[in-house]
């Protein structure tokens, strides 16, 4: 219980300094391309304005609940992408603190005193639980 109450503490505080940052991955979106009337082919869509059209998005989109003819019409979906921060050190007494460029996590310490992670290059911290010891790019898309 303690462990709990602490951890939503020690988030309330870094989220008030702005320290805790949380930004989505976003979608790119693109126009679809039509291909005539009739039976679609492999790899395009039936969509049934003017009495039906084939279309197709562009390679590596998908189509979306947009109207076929807007630009928005096919997405490359964003994801996220994590990875395992580094443990740079135990600290040795309280308030030792990391240096610049790292974190500190309870795990990985003796006690209370905690260890320093450093996160991956082009890697940011994130929110997730630090037994998780993830961090993730600002921007991916597959």
């Amino acid at each position: 219980m303690f462990r709990k109450i602490f951890f939503l503490f020690l988030f309330a505080f870094l989220v008030s300094m702005g320290a805790a940052h949380f930004s989505p991955a976003e979608a790119k979106f693109s126009k679809a391309k039509q291909h005539g009337k009739a039976l679609c082919a492999k790899g395009s869509f039936f969509d049934p304005r003017n009495g039906g059209e084939c279309w197709s998005c562009p390679k590596g989109t998908h189509r979306t609940i947009f109207g076929v003819t807007g630009n928005k019409a096919c997405e490359r979906r964003a994801y996220e992408r994590f990875k395992k921060a580094k443990k740079k050190r135990k600290n040795k007494r309280i308030g030792q603190g990391c240096p610049r460029g790292q974190f500190w996590d309870v795990k990985g310490g003796k006690g209370l005193l905690g260890a320093c992670y450093q996160c991956a290059k082009g890697y940011r911290r994130t929110t997730v639980p630090d037994s998780f010891h993830n961090t993730n790019p600002i921007n991916a898309f597959r």
